[in-house]
């Protein structure tokens, strides 16, 4: 029977038939949550267009925990039907409208709800009586917003600190440094090299370059060295000291006479009266002179 060609197409039919046979109910249904509360209408119209009345329409609704709620909706208008139920959960709600006429199911419509958040977050206006409950019990008092010096948090303010994590910023600082430090390992620099380095980096960072020397700073220094010579000669020269002429005479000088000059010399010329009359500068010089000349003389 399983390679019967037919044989999918004839279960398919047995469960059909099988089935009940409800026809879904042609209604323009809305559903609304407001308040921790969820509002049903139903709007009846059959085929021509004219409203259905007197209908017995209810719902059944399955909250998120799984329990079972059935509610009866109320006619409150020409075709329109109403129904109220809860939503006090959070979470999604599944409504199974049914249409009954004479305890015999017509027709249904599956239909679903939703609550995202709880219902107390949706009301936006403050609860005043509940704040002016809780000032009373905790010996406070309600701030007014139209009078803003009036608000305490704004004296007797205390400073307080917070911890900075600085992890990043000394990360992005070694990054920084990891070049340079390779760079100074392998490249081998000498002090010329980093000293116009340093005047480079002056002159981008501090926008400043190196002035030369000056020409008059070079006269100064010339000036000093030339002075400095000057005091050195003088302090090496040996002092004058006094000598005794007599030191120097010899004990026994042997007696020269005097030879006629040659024919062919020339004659000594004569000292003049003036200068015979000047006398030498005393110094220790001139007066080993004069002792030496007395000694010859004699």
């Amino acid at each position: 029977m399983v390679n019967w060609g037919k044989y999918r197409q004839f279960w398919s039919q047995v469960a059909q038939w099988s089935l009940r046979k409800l026809e879904n109910a042609d209604f323009t249904t809305d559903v609304s949550v407001d308040r921790g509360e969820g509002t049903i209408s139903v709007e009846a119209l059959d085929p021509n267009g004219n409203f259905r009345n007197f209908l017995n329409l209810e719902t059944i609704i399955v909250s998120p925990k799984g329990e079972r709620v059935t509610v009866q909706l109320e006619q409150t208008g020409p075709g329109h039907y109403e129904g109220k139920f809860p939503t006090k959960e959070v979470g999604a709600y599944l409504i199974n409208l049914l249409e009954k006429k004479n305890g015999q199911l017509q027709g249904s419509q599956v239909l679903g709800a939703s609550v995202n958040y709880s219902p107390e977050f949706a009301a936006t206006e403050p609860n005043q009586n509940l704040l002016r409950r809780v000032s009373e019990a905790g010996g406070g008092r309600i701030l007014d917003i139209r009078n803003p010096g009036l608000n305490p948090f704004e004296f007797n303010r205390l400073k307080t600190f917070q911890p900075r994590d600085l992890w990043e910023w000394l990360l992005r600082f070694g990054i920084l440094l990891f070049p340079i430090d390779v760079a100074i390992r392998r490249i081998q620099l000498d002090a010329a090299e980093w000293r116009k380095l340093t005047d480079k980096l002056k002159g981008w960072v501090l926008f400043w370059k190196s002035k030369p020397r000056s020409v008059e700073a070079d006269e100064s220094l010339n000036a000093l060295l030339a002075r400095r010579e000057q005091v050195r000669a003088k302090t090496t020269t040996a002092p004058l000291v006094d000598v005794n002429p007599d030191l120097f005479k010899p004990v026994n000088v042997p007696k020269v006479e005097a030879t006629p000059s040659a024919p062919g010399a020339a004659p000594q010329p004569e000292a003049k009266p003036e200068e015979k009359g000047k006398k030498a500068p005393v110094n220790t010089t001139g007066r080993l002179l004069e002792a030496k000349k007395r000694a010859q003389r004699k």
